[in-house]
């Protein structure tokens, strides 16, 4: 999802199947946390967490 915390909620209640990773991409840092969100280095560097997605070096919580 791109927005913050309250668009990754809601597309969480939308999604069914645990087999379906939710990615959080805060649109706003400069004005928000966005706590469930990638942190906010990923999200100005997104290329970088494309790249450890792909390489599968990540981990879900």
């Amino acid at each position: 999802t791109t927005g913050g915390d309250g668009t990754y909620l809601m597309a969480a209640s939308k999604i069914k199947s645990k087999d379906k990773p939710l990615i959080g991409i805060n649109s706003d840092p400069t004005r928000s946390l966005g706590h469930l969100c990638l942190p906010s280095f990923y999200t100005e560097n997104f290329p970088e967490a494309v790249n450890r997605l792909k390489a599968g070096n990540f981990k879900y919580v």
